[in-house]
């Protein structure tokens, strides 16, 4: 399990598929959150992660799972709504653009409700091995 996979950098990524590529029946899972992306100054790439979302959500025979964990536990409704309205502006016009070819997702969910609801979900971003460490 890699977290904060959007700061990933050339060097730990070839690590991650040699580890993988050398041990058979491995599955590699990632989570990352490209708006959280802050260690380009030490090389890390979003592309890395762009690449490994797109191998996950296409369909031709790629065995990985992509999930948009965009579900908020923190916050009241209003304040996302706030969020989502000032990252679909500035995503693709500045900072998405710049580092990313990935779309904005909205965070969705509301504090109250889930506590109302007694639950959290539990979700991941899953990569198998299959999907995204063999070339």
């Amino acid at each position: 399990m890699i977290d904060e996979f959007q700061d990933t950098d050339p060097l730990q990524e070839r690590m991650i598929r040699s580890i993988a590529q050398n041990q058979p029946n491995t599955s590699v899972f990632v989570v990352g959150d490209p708006k959280q992306s802050i260690y380009r100054f030490r090389n890390a790439d979003l592309s890395i992660f762009e690449n490994y979302v797109k191998e996950c959500r296409q369909e031709n025979g790629v065995d990985g799972v992509y999930i948009n964990m965009n579900e908020s536990f923190r916050m009241r409704s209003g304040l996302y709504r706030q969020i989502n309205e000032l990252f679909r502006f500035v995503w693709p016009r500045n900072l998405g653009e710049s580092i990313s070819n990935l779309k904005y997702e909205d965070l969705v969910g509301d504090v109250d409700e889930i506590r109302d609801a007694g639950t959290l979900p539990l979700m991941a971003m899953v990569v198998n091995a299959q999907c995204s460490i063999e070339k």
